[in-house]
């Protein structure tokens, strides 16, 4: 398994998204927020069978998983998985990626 490192606005994307939850329910934001790290472990194991993002550069190649109804978007780097966001799939992320906001 590949070492995991988040970056700042990953972290602040899992912090605001167990906020918004725990304003209805703490128990809930907590099962969420272990979903999402579950599936961060599970992407470190295998990062490569996760569909590349079409707005990839030569630069970065990033990917995404899905966790309902979140996506986490990651760069398989050689030695280390870096989580770059993990963002409401109501969101424009292609945009993201393309504006390089993360």
């Amino acid at each position: 398994m590949k070492k995991i490192r988040r970056s700042k606005y990953a972290d602040s994307d899992i912090e605001g998204i167990y906020n918004y939850i725990a304003n209805h329910s703490v128990s809930i934001a907590k099962g969420q927020v272990d979903k999402i790290n579950s599936q961060i472990v599970k992407i470190a194991e295998m990062p490569n069978i996760y569909k590349r993002i079409e707005a990839s550069t030569k630069f970065f190649e990033l990917r995404r998983s899905v966790v309902k109804p979140y996506i986490i978007l990651f760069d398989n780097l050689p030695d280390v998985v870096e989580i770059v966001r993990v963002l409401h799939s109501r969101q424009d992320y292609k945009r993201i990626v393309e504006n390089r906001d993360f």
